[in-house]
């Protein structure tokens, strides 16, 4: 299968991982970053798949239960290549980790750790004015400060000094230099104004900050080219191009997957019982929490984790499996890679609160990792349809609305939305699709802008104005501001087809007492 075509790409000689995160999360991009490892020899990439520049998921080289840790080591990377695609190519996959930290978080948790320090100190080092001041142009709580870093924040701001003032006046340089950094590339630090001047100006193009890097792709000479991309290692399980499945294939993010099969009929009869045991733990495991892979429950100690994680990877260890059962090792090590996972969850406190609620609230189990994946998935292809929605390429749009529609057959969006475009593109065509897509749509919320304009406009095409006017007057009730809805209700009173408001025939005193003749 070939590699998808990226749309930025370029190495971390010239571009450090942080500032490559800041470029996608200020340009706000929604998509997969693929970074290789420094060693061109070593297979594989890590990926980070942005919804609209900020990560929500990820999946490593090197194992890891929590992306958040498991991708710092990616930051002290110094020379790899990435590239940037718009395609999702992480949800999906085998070892796929969710992640609920802002960028900004893991950027300071990666200088807190070292990374990259010689770029610091060269951003630092480019700062040569007498004095900086703070200027809040970025959300200071989600870069989740230490004390330490803290207390280097109230230093900025209680005072205008140079960068090497901070650094002395903060008593530990390491940490001065970090949080420095992290203000600057954020672009938190300004000139301070010259006494003299008076006026105290913004952060203007010909201050002295380092420009914020590009995401742009750097010089050919120094980038692997689009032609040349075939000579880094391949995207394994690479998604082919959002056009080409059929939308059925997406129902398959929510399967279970595939068990081992009914046992040779030549197995001992020991082994033939390993055999359905590994089949009924596999098939089990797909719907259980960690607690439940373990049998353990929450107020478990460490030594009680540890006791039932031993106990049962003798039992589902890929290297302990006799040689007549070398089949199953793919299935055990599933197994094992579970169990393993539920262990280092457990034993890490903060890990295993954060797990507990995560259970609480319904999730937590592979089964429920595969439904996230599948929302997330669907909610990408939704963001891309309405793209190309504003471009009007209907029959673009149609097919990413029907490979969410896969994954999500009753979110209210998709539905309006397709019927929408179908209307669009072909008009009262196909009248019953899109009248049933649409009150699909009503049934989930029966406000639904969309779907409720849909209908107005498709009855006032087809000459229902009654029912038209009806879907208009809903839209105005619901939203009284909306301009399309409220033009179509003027133009309606102007031809007669609703009376104009407050003129219709109040009843008089007789009718409120016996009742208005019905007509």
């Amino acid at each position: 299968m070939t590699a998808p075509t990226p749309i930025a790409q370029g190495d971390l000689t010239q571009k450090p991982l942080t500032h490559v995160l800041l470029s996608i999360h200020e340009k706000e991009l929604s998509g997969t970053l693929a970074v290789w490892p420094d060693d061109m020899t070593q297979p594989g990439q890590d990926r980070l798949l942005f919804r609209r520049g900020q990560i929500i998921a990820g999946k490593l080289i090197e194992p890891a239960t929590d992306l958040a840790r498991g991708v710092l080591s990616v930051f002290h990377r110094t020379s790899a290549p990435f590239a940037f695609y718009e395609q999702d190519l992480v949800t999906g996959t085998e070892g796929v980790l969710f992640c609920k930290d802002h960028v900004f978080a893991l950027m300071a948790a990666a200088a807190r750790g070292g990374a990259r320090r010689e770029v610091m100190e060269q951003v630092l080092g480019r700062l040569q004015e007498p004095a900086y001041r703070f200027v809040r142009k970025a959300d200071i709580g989600a870069f989740g400060f230490i004390p330490k870093e803290r207390a280097v924040v109230e230093l900025v701001q209680a005072s205008h000094r140079s960068i090497s003032e901070w650094i002395q006046m903060s008593g530990d340089a390491r940490v001065a230099t970090r949080t420095l950094y992290l203000l600057a590339i954020t672009r938190c630090l300004a000139p301070a104004p010259v006494e003299e001047q008076g006026a105290v100006g913004e952060l203007s193009g010909h201050s002295s900050l380092p420009p914020l890097p590009s995401f742009a792709p750097p010089p050919m000479s120094a980038r692997p080219s689009a032609a040349s991309f075939s000579d880094l290692p391949t995207l394994d399980s690479v998604p082919p191009p959002a056009s080409t499945p059929a939308p059925q294939g997406r129902a398959s993010l929510l399967d279970a997957p595939a068990g081992p099969p009914q046992p040779p009929s030549n197995l001992s009869a020991a082994h033939a019982t390993l055999w359905r045991d590994v089949q009924e733990r596999y098939a089990a495991i797909d719907t259980e929490n960690y607690f439940e892979m373990l049998g353990v429950d929450n107020t478990a100690t460490n030594d009680a984790v540890s006791d039932a994680y031993v106990d049962r990877i003798k039992r589902y260890h890929p290297d302990r499996l006799p040689a007549e059962l070398a089949s199953l090792r793919t299935y055990v090590d599933t197994i094992f890679r579970h169990l393993t996972e539920a262990k280092n969850t457990l034993l890490d406190g903060e890990k295993r609160k954060a797990y507990f609620k995560t259970v609480q609230d319904g999730g937590g189990s592979p089964a429920a990792d595969r439904r996230l994946a599948a929302i997330l998935t669907a909610a990408l292809d939704y963001e891309k349809a309405e793209v190309l929605v504003r471009r009007k390429e209907w029959s673009q749009a149609i097919e990413l609305l029907d490979k969410s529609l896969a994954l999500a057959p009753d979110e209210a969006d998709y539905l309006a939305l397709k019927a929408w475009v179908l209307f669009q593109r072909d008009g009262d065509a196909h009248s019953d699709i899109i009248i049933s897509l649409a009150q699909r749509a009503l049934a989930q919320r029966e406000t639904h802008e969309q779907a409720l304009l849909t209908l107005a406009f498709l009855y006032k095409r087809t000459g229902n104005s009654t029912a038209s006017v009806k879907h208009f007057e809903r839209i105005v009730e619901a939203n009284p501001k909306h301009l399309d809805a409220a033009r179509e209700l003027r133009l309606a009173r102007m031809r007669g087809q609703i009376s104009e408001p407050g003129t219709e025939e109040k009843p008089g005193v007789f009718a409120k007492l016996f009742g208005s003749k019905k007509k």
